[in-house]
Order: C-alpha cells, then sequence, then structure tokens
C-alpha cells in the first residue's frame, strides 16, 4: 500500500506531462519530475519484488506439505515391511526346506 506522498509521485509521474524549469533547455525533465520517475521505477521493483517473495513463500508452504506427506508415506512402507518381515522370512525358510 502507498503512503499518500508516493501514491501522489507515482500518479503525478504517469499522469502529468513532464515539468520543465524555465531555464532548463527543451526537453530536459525538471529535477522533481526526474525524482519523481526514479521513485515509481523504485515502487514497481518494490512490488515485483514482494510479489516474487509472496510466490516463493506459498512456493515454500508446498513444499512443506508434499514433504509431510511422503514423510508419512515413508513410514507407513516402513510399518508394512516391518509387518511382511516375518512372513517373508517364513516364506523363504520353506522355499530352502523344498530345495
Amino acid at each position: 500500500m502507498l503512503l499518500p506522498k508516493q501514491a501522489e509521485l507515482t500518479q503525478g509521474s504517469q499522469t502529468s506531462p513532464p515539468m520543465l524549469d524555465k531555464d532548463a533547455r527543451p526537453g530536459v525533465l525538471s529535477l522533481k519530475e526526474h525524482t519523481n520517475r526514479i521513485l515509481a521505477a523504485i515502487h514497481n521493483k518494490k512490488v515485483a519484488l514482494e510479489q516474487k517473495i509472496e510466490t516463493v513463500a506459498q512456493d515454500v508452504c508446498l513444499l512443506r506439505a508434499d514433504h509431510r506427506t511422503l514423510g508419512a508415506k515413508v513410514e507407513e512402507a516402513k510399518c508394512a515391511m516391518t509387518d511382511m518381515a516375518p512372513l517373508v522370512n517364513d516364506h523363504a525358510a520353506r522355499i530352502q526346506q523344498m530345495q
């Protein structure tokens, strides 16, 4: 959200024609207008960075959720393997007896 002064500066540079100093050469921007344009550019870059940061934060949340889900699935698989171990050992013993 823009502060009132920032809004005035960014809106001024986007809507009003360039202000020229009386003593300046034709087509040369005044210091105030030049400053307003720089401030507007800085503000636009700040907004873009904030959006990127928000996107990265959302991606991190999704990755954490995926990590928890995968961790739960790994634990499930470990339990299943532990439960299956006696059956596998018993089956292996039977096969060995047959040979």
